[in-house]
């Protein structure tokens, strides 16, 4: 059997009034004479109060653990005609003797904490330091069967006391407990306090809700604009209530009251009318002011209409501005332009208006252009050969590639040439130094993080670029000429593989057919960390012609350092081959004799070696090591 004697220590929900809080602990049968069974808690509340978001939670202080979670269920009743009742809520074993507590919380949310037996910490941080002393009982004062109780009377429970030694009255309100009747209460809904409206608001509704009116009780609106003489609006029947005119610019302070003999309840918002922006920004437009080898400075002119609607400052973090051709505080419309920017510097442009009559206040970005001489070359001299659109080895974007072939005679440079997701207007990056592409050759260029998954990149975008993993695009550009451009379909003719490129086919090197997602295929040799892929290198993927069965077709040793590899078909007839190199030229020409072909003239490296037998051909890669 445990003897326990509890002293109340409250905490309130947030709220206007004290006549918010309405359900709380009223009982607590610390002693039950048939033992710990008949121990616990009793709730009390206004009738019709739903439990089932309650809780009580028995805590040790000792250790401030708890080791009772009782779930609270059942509606309040009304005894009496009173419009309060009470519940009781078994906890059997309470602690004895030592620090100990009990807690009353709705939905997480603590309302009530009794601690008993000297200090204990408690939850939420509450610390009350009091024992059963302080009550005027001690643990062996109570005899069995009597409980610790609220009685008196009032709104809210801390108004009432507590009496110890009293016969337990289960699920009933306590001997000589009474209820006043519950307080009125009101709060605003919307607008919300400190908020600012859209400018052209010619009327604010102010929505409220009201709790517990009784006879005679009556809701005032006072309504302050600009700070002038305040407005009271007597007995407002009805949400919401209507402020009107209002205009832009406007600032007003709106108290609610409920009123009867005096003020039993209040709450006071403000909000504002913002005033208009009227300037908007159009057209900006970086030019180089040279075009070297060296850190050149551009020119950037920015489009303007709106103006001469309020004092606008316009103030930039680099350069000078001129506003000889477009003063947005005089001119309706113009150009302001910023000049003596470095190339490679970016730039932020400030445009703020007077706020005694304008909510201007944005920023703009200018990106720096690359100012270097370009050199354009005819459309289809670079292709797009082979796309990582979909690393495993890195998280998107980190991984991405793409790799391009020179299909001409000489060596390209892509300094001053665009790259461009096709399916983002936002996504858009000039290659800003040098990035020579041999004739016949490859470059990779590539997302910027680290670690990439391996990747060698011969030049890298940053983040400007994204791949997407489904439907997508890439455009090389010129001058405004299109190069090259490939757009992939989310697996409907294009490969769409995870953690392994698509790879255009050997045998299909040019800019019409790789536009066709039949001629791309998934890469099969693994590269840096494990993706597969051949950046920077003859591809895997090889479309056969006049359907040359490669499933009957064999290569071996490959790689190779023997000095030959074999080659057995499943065809009859002769099998000769020819060796390019990477970069497009004939190194070897030979027939295959018993099976076999002699490649020890050659250096290591990767190869192609095109085999063709009843004039049908297939592509292959060969290593020689």
């Amino acid at each position: 059997m445990k003897k326990n004697y509890f002293l109340l220590f409250t905490l309130l929900i947030a709220s206007a009034s004290y006549g918010q809080t309405t359900v709380f602990i009223n009982e607590l049968h610390y002693d039950d004479a048939s033992g710990d069974s008949g121990e616990g808690v009793e709730i009390a509340g206004p009738a019709g109060t739903d439990l089932s978001t309650y809780t009580l939670t028995a805590y040790n202080g000792s250790n401030g653990t708890s080791y009772n979670v009782t779930a609270l269920a059942g509606t309040i009743p009304n005894e009496g005609g009173a419009g309060y009742g009470a519940i009781f809520f078994a906890i059997p074993g309470l602690q004895n003797g030592a620090p100990d507590g009990v807690a009353l919380d709705n939905n997480g949310t603590l309302i009530q904490f009794l601690s008993y037996e000297g200090s204990f910490a408690g939850v939420g941080g509450v610390a009350d330091g009091i024992t059963s002393t302080d009550i005027g009982v001690s643990e062996t004062s109570v005899p069995d069967g009597q409980s610790l109780q609220l009685t008196g009377s009032g709104t809210v429970y801390e108004n009432f006391t507590w009496s110890s030694a009293m016969v337990s009255t289960y699920n009933a309100i306590n001997t000589g407990q009474t209820f006043g009747a519950p307080v009125a209460s009101i709060s605003i809904t919307s607008p919300a306090d400190s908020a600012v409206l859209p400018s052209g608001t010619t009327s604010v509704d102010i929505d409220f809700v009201t709790t517990n009116l009784g006879t005679g009780d009556q809701v005032d609106f006072t309504v302050t604009k600009n700070a002038g003489t305040p407005t009271t609006t007597v007995n407002v029947l009805s949400s919401p209530f209507t402020i009107t005119p209002t205009a832009d610019g406007d600032a007003f302070e709106v108290t609610a009251e409920i009123i009867n003999g005096g003020v039993i309840d209040s709450v006071t918002i403000n909000f504002t009318i913002s005033f208009p922006c009227d300037l908007v920004i159009g057209a900006i437009t970086p030019i180089c002011d040279a075009l070297t080898a060296g850190v050149d400075t551009y020119t950037t002119t920015i489009d303007f209409t709106g103006g001469g609607t309020s004092t606008y400052n316009v103030s930039s973090d680099f350069g000078t501005i001129d506003l000889s051709s477009g003063n947005p505080s005089v001119d309706a419309t113009g150009t302001i332009t910023i000049t003596g920017v470095n190339e490679g510097t970016d730039v932020v442009v400030t445009f703020s208006g007077d706020p005694s009559n304008s909510s201007c206040d944005f920023t703009r970005n200018i990106n720096s252009p690359t100012c270097v001489i370009v050199n354009c070359s005819n459309s289809g001299d670079i292709i797009i050969t082979e796309i990582m659109q979909n690393p495993s080895i890195n998280s998107d974007p980190a991984g991405e590639y793409f790799e391009v072939y020179n299909t001409s005679g000489t060596s390209i440079d892509m300094i001053g040439w665009i790259i461009k997701d096709e399916a983002s207007v936002t996504e858009t990056h000039t290659i800003s130094s040098n990035l020579i592409v041999p004739a016949g050759g490859y470059a990779v260029i590539g997302n910027g993080a680290m670690p990439n998954g391996g990747v060698s990149l011969d030049y890298t975008y940053d983040n400007d670029i994204s791949l997407g993993n489904s439907t997508d695009g890439l455009v090389i550009e010129c001058s405004s000429t299109v190069i090259d451009q490939v757009v992939w379909d989310n697996g409907a003719t294009f490969p769409d593989p995870s953690g392994a490129s698509m790879e255009l086919s050997t045998t299909a090197l040019n800019s019409t057919d790789n536009d066709n997602g039949a001629n791309w295929g998934t890469a099969t040799s693994a590269f840096g960390g494990g993706d597969l892929g051949t950046p920077g290198a003859v591809n895997d993927f090889t479309l056969s012609n006049m359907q040359f069965d490669t499933n009957k077709f064999n290569i071996y040793p490959n790689p190779t350092n023997t000095g030959f590899v074999n080659i057995t078909s499943a065809s009859s007839g002769l099998l000769e081959a020819r060796i390019f190199d990477i970069l497009g030229k004939q190194v070897l020409e030979n027939k295959v004799v018993n099976n076999q072909l002699n490649v020890s003239g050659l250096n290591v490296g990767v190869y192609i070696l095109r085999l063709t037998q009843n004039n049908a051909s297939v592509t292959k890669k060969l290593v020689i090591k």
